[in-house]
């Protein structure tokens, strides 16, 4: 799907590691995961405060181009005990009855997509629907966009995106 190796890069980088590349024309690319040594182990059962999320049952609309994304994103929303349902782009999402778009109490775009992306599928959905729309990019130069009440980079760890969408859920029932 693309993302095998940002994935990789987020995860060595959350730990201290680093991810190394060498390459030559008629041999190949190697790749090489490098990640600190420790000293002892974690006590039995500790856990990241940063871990521990608040979940909950409410609907979510994901909208993303790529099929890996969307089934991981849809298993790490139901894991947390979301309900979810999917569009494959912007313009289908888009297609939607005011009445189906209306089921979602969040909807989680990807911001860059083929077809109607970025800020004009953002207006789009904030124009028909009053859930929060929070967007994912993996531009590092993108800021707030005002139609969207939280953009994330991309990679985001499952905390991380566990925690957005619980803070922008609560945000919103206040």
């Amino acid at each position: 799907t693309g993302l095998g190796l940002s994935s990789a890069y987020a995860i060595l980088a959350e730990h201290g590691g680093r991810l190394d590349c060498t390459s030559r024309v008629g041999v190949g690319t190697t790749f090489r995961a490098k990640l600190p040594a420790t000293v002892g182990a974690s006590p039995v059962g500790a856990v990241d405060a940063e871990a521990r999320v608040d979940v909950g049952e409410e609907h979510v609309l994901v909208i993303d181009d790529e099929p890996g994304i969307r089934r991981v994103l849809r298993d790490v929303l139901e894991d947390a005990g979301y309900r979810v349902d999917e569009a494959a782009s912007g313009d289908a999402a888009i297609a939607r009855s005011d009445e189906d778009l209306a089921r979602f109490a969040l909807i989680l775009v990807d911001h860059t997509m083929p077809g109607l992306a970025g800020d004009a599928l953002l207006d789009a959905l904030t124009r028909r629907v009053s859930a929060p729309v929070v967007a994912l990019t993996g531009n590092p130069s993108a800021v707030a966009h005002p139609r969207a009440a939280r953009v994330l980079p991309k990679p985001i760890s499952v905390a991380k995106l566990l925690r957005a969408v619980r803070d922008v859920l609560d945000a919103r029932a206040r």
